[in-house]
């Protein structure tokens, strides 16, 4: 029960804890639009769909768009400037959960739509928009009310999103390997939170800026956490604002 009651606890003061990350633009919370939806093509018998699929939207301009998704009704498509060039994009969702929508992204270019390449095997979880620094979150959560989640922060390279931070917190993994026996061992009352800088690499991998610890057993749920959660999320945001270029935009090295 206090368990429990810690993670309900947890629930209600993380966002509130975020202080490092500047004040962004949540995809759903944009403008809704009504586009009409095709099944284009799916490997299960009609009705019965239990996974991915192919659908085909029909974009404002007319042009037909094609996406893989979890999802055969009830989709939700956003109209928001993603790439921040004035000119309204489009969001598709691709699937829902209990905490995570997951989004594919399509960029006007000229008078034409362009399907976005954000190196994601499933897509952007639950994307805020950061316009004055030309950036674009995903922040995916997995469990213990938010306390596992992976955040990542993309700039734009044309119509690519590439990565410039990241940010997960999972539990502890160990491995050992004794007589001829490789164990690895999952830690469910530890965490463990790291950020990368992908911008600066070291021997090929991107710079570590924060590993760290956190024993939920011995030192709870409640403010060790959320200053555990802070600490994490000032690593992820550290030099941003410093980094800005007078345009408003991230001023980074290219990949």
């Amino acid at each position: 029960m206090k368990r429990l009651f810690a993670v309900i606890l947890l629930s209600c003061l993380l966002p509130a804890a975020c202080l490092a990350a500047p004040e962004g633009i949540y995809l759903s919370d944009t403008p809704h639009l009504q586009l009409s939806f095709e099944l284009v093509d799916s490997p299960y018998p009609k009705g019965e769909e239990m996974g991915p699929v192919i659908m085909r939207m029909t974009a404002p301009n007319g042009q037909p768009l094609h996406f893989l998704t979890w999802m055969t009704s009830d989709l939700v498509v956003h109209s928001a400037d993603v790439n921040f060039d004035g000119a309204d994009d489009l969001a598709v969702m691709v699937s829902s959960g209990a905490t995570n929508s997951v989004y594919r992204l399509f960029v006007k270019q000229g008078e034409r739509y362009i399907a976005v390449d954000d190196g994601q095997e499933e897509g952007l979880f639950n994307p805020v928009l950061y316009p004055e620094f030309g950036l674009v979150e995903s922040q995916g959560t997995s469990g213990l009310a938010g306390a596992l989640h992976e955040n990542i922060l993309f700039k734009w390279e044309g119509t690519r999103l590439v990565p410039v931070r990241r940010a997960v917190c999972e539990n502890e993994q160990t491995t050992s390997f004794q007589n001829d026996a490789y164990t690895v061992t999952d830690w469910f009352n530890v965490l463990r939170s790291r950020v990368w800088d992908y911008t600066v690499a070291q021997h090929g991998d991107p710079l570590v800026l924060f590993d760290e610890i956190y024993d939920m057993n011995a030192l709870g749920m409640e403010e060790g956490y959320l200053d555990f959660y802070q600490r994490e999320q000032d690593a992820l945001w550290q030099g941003m604002r410093e980094a800005m270029e007078p345009q408003g935009r991230i001023d980074l090295p290219a990949f």
